[in-house]
């Protein structure tokens, strides 16, 4: 965290964050349903991906809702 901001303003904004994760919504299927409204390309871009022996790292920094895409795509 940046020391210039004040106390009271970091409080502000962790209070935001934790009431509204990456503007989520109630469930984990609306949660990716509006994540994907949001940034209509990242299914695209995961369509392309190989559903059998590959190796995927997903690095981020939010909730996963690409990670469980991911899965869903994989064969078992």
């Amino acid at each position: 965290m940046q020391k210039n901001i004040r106390r009271e303003d970091r409080e502000t904004q962790f209070d935001f964050w934790s009431r509204n994760p990456c503007g989520a919504e109630s469930t984990l299927r609306r949660k990716i349903e509006q994540r994907f409204r949001m940034e209509p390309w990242i299914p695209r871009e995961i369509e392309r991906f190989p559903s059998r022996n590959a190796r995927i790292l997903e690095v981020g920094c939010g909730q996963g809702m690409e990670a469980f895409t991911f899965c869903a795509r994989l064969d078992s």
